[in-house]
């Protein structure tokens, strides 16, 4: 299943893409989402940041797949490879109950857009191979990956919106 999200904020690109890898705004991106993240590992290599972070969402699983993996929650491992130069993470996840039987990856690129704007894009593939239920499982991890994104887009709209009206940047 390949998805692309798409989305456009009033700034430059260097602006949006600070701002992406700021700790108190994934912080409160993640609390938005329901989302707890761990830093696994963190590195430079050649050009790269690379870092492993554990993520643990709040929803569960639903039965049919907690039954198939045998817990209620699917925590993921997503290895990110930060690219200042043009802009883009490249992102793995790595799921230890579906290992051989799971592929995610994809990237996230911020580019400019029109005047006074920029463009955050996000294409990735979902790859889950269960018999009768990994489709299901696959809809429901981008069903929470849309979810995630279309809030952290609002959210930083608001903060935008807020740093240029001179006001409280908090989320």
């Amino acid at each position: 299943m390949r998805f692309t999200i798409e989305h456009a904020f009033e700034c430059d690109p260097e602006v949006l893409w600070a701002l992406l890898r700021d700790p108190e705004y994934i912080a409160a991106i993640d609390q938005r989402a329901g989302l707890t993240r761990t830093l696994l590992e963190e590195r430079t290599q050649r050009d790269e940041r690379v870092q492993k972070i554990r993520f643990v969402p709040d929803r569960e699983l639903p039965k049919a797949a907690q039954r198939a993996l045998g817990k209620e929650k699917l925590d993921y491992v997503q290895e990110q490879r930060w690219r200042d130069r043009d802009r883009t993470m490249r992102w793995r996840v790595d799921i230890v109950e579906l290992a051989g039987r799971y592929d995610s990856h994809g990237d996230l690129v911020v580019r400019q857009g029109r005047k006074g704007w920029c463009n955050r894009r996000v294409q990735g593939v979902i790859d889950i191979r269960l018999p009768l239920i990994g489709d299901r499982i696959a809809k429901r991890i981008l069903e929470d990956i849309e979810k995630s994104y279309e809030g952290a887009a609002a959210a930083t709209r608001e903060l935008l919106s807020r740093r240029r009206g001179g006001a409280d940047n908090s989320l």
